[in-house]
């Protein structure tokens, strides 16, 4: 629906901090906010929204978004590096779960959302991470 706002959410220059966004429109006279993720590798994602730019592919009356971390509407439980399984390219680069997470818990005005929706992504990481040190076990043993 037209009449619903878009946010990208995505840290390019021209985007504006989703606390300025979120105070400069009344949310609750929505019944639907839409949000518009880039879901790939840093590099790619970039790649991804100068493409899409270049070639004007985004609707119109989109709002470009981007996080904050010294925003003090921070999620309490927020940890920097929750997804440590890749490297960022600087710490204020969060995965694409993370940021999902922060914009629609405060979009909701539900700090609870947050931990609710990383969930699953905790679970993956101790997985991925479990898999990591059996492996490392294994080789120390076979040397």
């Amino acid at each position: 629906d037209e009449k619903e706002p878009l946010l990208l959410l995505y840290p390019s220059p021209d985007a504006l901090p989703l606390e300025k966004v979120l105070q400069s429109m009344d949310v609750a006279k929505h019944e639907t906010v839409n949000i518009l993720v880039l879901d790939a590798t840093w590099k790619y994602a970039r790649e991804m929204d100068r493409a899409n730019t270049l070639n004007d592919q985004y609707p119109t009356k989109m709002i470009r978004v981007k996080l904050d971390p010294s925003d003090k509407h921070l999620p309490t439980t927020f940890r920097p590096r929750r997804f440590d399984i890749r490297t960022p390219p600087s710490p204020d680069h969060l995965s694409t779960a993370e940021c999902i997470a922060w914009a629609v818990s405060r979009i909701e005005n539900n700090s609870a959302l947050y931990e609710i929706l990383l969930k699953p992504l905790d679970c993956m990481v101790t997985k991925w991470k479990s898999f990591s040190t059996k492996k490392q076990k294994t080789n120390h043993k076979i040397k």
